[in-house]
């Protein structure tokens, strides 16, 4: 059965995106079909934790163009059927690996956006800047796009990724809880041993239950 994993830690410096990025590469070199994604927009860079030509991620789409495609689309400015651009996943998806592991597995990254070439980064930035979380969901209809991206990625259906992995920003956000709540089937959750990061930790795990 697919699931979705989100990693989150109420700080940042804990390891959070490196133990996402070991164990999405393990259960890749068992066999499994494993998607990681960099939820984190504000603080990009999974991609620098996976042996991959970093300039060729770099300039791949990855989720915050996904997320303005989305909406492109359900402004009437593109088309919104079968053949419209956010529902090409694999437009958006980049190969850890070009070809499958020797057991068969395949890990695939979708990063938080294009940045390459140098004047994408500055379009990048803007369009996380101003990228508005709450009219996402009140006049974008984000509730229903993300849980069409759980199923075109965990399924049920066929082709889905054995496992998903997204790593979440930090503290209490929007971004955290599209991953945590509406995403997630299990968080992991990382943690430093200090008073801020285990209250904070335990807060958020009790809002969950």
């Amino acid at each position: 059965m697919s699931s979705f994993f989100t990693f989150y830690s109420f700080k940042g410096g804990v390891g959070r995106s490196m133990a996402m990025a070991n164990v999405a590469d393990i259960l890749a070199r068992r066999g499994l079909r494993v998607l990681a994604v960099d939820f984190d927009l504000e603080a990009p860079g999974l991609e620098r934790y996976f042996q991959v030509e970093k300039t060729a991620a770099l300039a791949n789409p990855g989720l915050i163009d996904l997320l303005q495609s989305f909406k492109k689309s359900l402004s009437g400015a593109a088309p919104l059927d079968d053949s419209a651009e956010f529902r090409q996943l694999e437009r958006f998806i980049f190969p850890v690996y070009q070809c499958p592991l020797p057991n068969g597995g395949e890990l695939h990254l979708l990063t938080a956006g294009q940045r390459e070439p140098a004047a994408q980064y500055r379009q990048y930035a803007l369009a996380v800047r101003t990228f508005d979380w709450q009219d996402f969901y009140f006049n974008w209809e984000g509730e229903a796009f993300f849980e069409w991206l759980r199923r075109a990625l965990v399924g049920p259906g066929d082709n889905q990724y054995d496992v998903v992995m997204a790593d979440s920003r930090t503290g209490v956000t929007e971004m955290g809880g599209v991953c945590a709540c509406q995403l997630a089937d299990v968080v992991v959750m990382l943690s430093a041993p200090n008073h801020q990061n285990l209250d904070g930790t335990r807060e958020l795990a009790n809002d969950l239950n």
